[in-house]
């Protein structure tokens, strides 16, 4: 077990000091298509396997800030996950990473959000604390705001902290409210079908029937959440019309 706890210490400092090579002539980034390529692997390695396994000995001041270097350095805001193992170790953390997560929830890039998300869905499996209650509030305030990209990913991580119990009344009240509006807001015949925004459309509108129907199984008595279920049932895409089990 020491052994191995070293060489995870050696493989966590080997990654978080990892940077782009961006010096090479590369007319047609191809280079630094394939260095990205890397930088994204192992942001993920780091959040998801290095991360989580290492000894509680290696969860330092030094480490964090090393971590916190290449998380604002990178472009990957997946590292953003591995940030939640020093706060599950150390409650010293938890206010560095309360604000870490934060600041990603409030990204202008929405893959920088979706990331912030995942993160905060996993800090509250493994911790319920005031932070994690606080960060759950601003991201269900967050999705009431409707002006997210990503949206199809953020409602699907509000669903799973409902279901899982993760949600305070208030929190499950905007929800409730929120959602059918957005579902509205997701109408096919408001988007254009060569737009971007056409692709995301479905999902959605998806993830707001699923989430819907994981509320009535629980309170069954909300008429516009009840409308969004009947929508989807007879939905034009298959994709939203299984989402219900229709």
């Amino acid at each position: 077990d020491l052994v191995r706890s070293r060489g995870l210490g050696d493989v966590y400092k080997r990654q978080v000091n990892w940077r782009v090579n961006t010096n090479k002539n590369d007319p047609f980034d191809y280079y630094l298509n394939d260095e990205k390529y890397k930088e994204e692997l192992i942001a993920q390695t780091l959040s998801r396997s290095v991360a989580p396994a290492l000894p509680a000995e290696a969860f330092t001041e030094e480490n964090f800030d090393k971590l916190h270097s290449f998380y604002c350095e990178s472009d990957s805001p997946s590292s953003i996950e591995a940030f939640i193992f020093f706060a599950v170790s150390d409650q010293n953390f938890s206010d560095k990473v309360e604000k870490i997560i934060r600041r990603g929830l409030h990204e202008q890039k929405s893959n920088g959000v979706v990331w912030a998300s995942f993160a905060l869905l996993k800090w509250r499996k493994l911790d319920d604390s005031p932070a994690t209650g606080r960060l759950i509030s601003r991201f269900i305030h967050l999705i009431g705001l409707n002006q997210i990209d990503g949206m199809a990913n953020l409602i699907s991580v509000a669903n799973q902290m409902y279901t899982k119990g993760f949600l305070s009344d208030a929190d499950t009240e905007s929800l409730i409210d929120v959602l059918p509006i957005i579902f509205d807001n997701s109408d096919y015949s408001n988007t254009p079908h060569t737009s971007h925004e056409a692709v995301s459309v479905s999902l959605r509108r998806a993830e707001c029937a699923k989430l819907a129907r994981n509320i009535l199984g629980m309170t069954k008595t909300n008429k516009e959440l009840l409308s969004i279920v009947e929508e989807a049932r007879h939905d034009a895409l298959p994709e939203v019309r299984f989402a219900v089990g229709a």
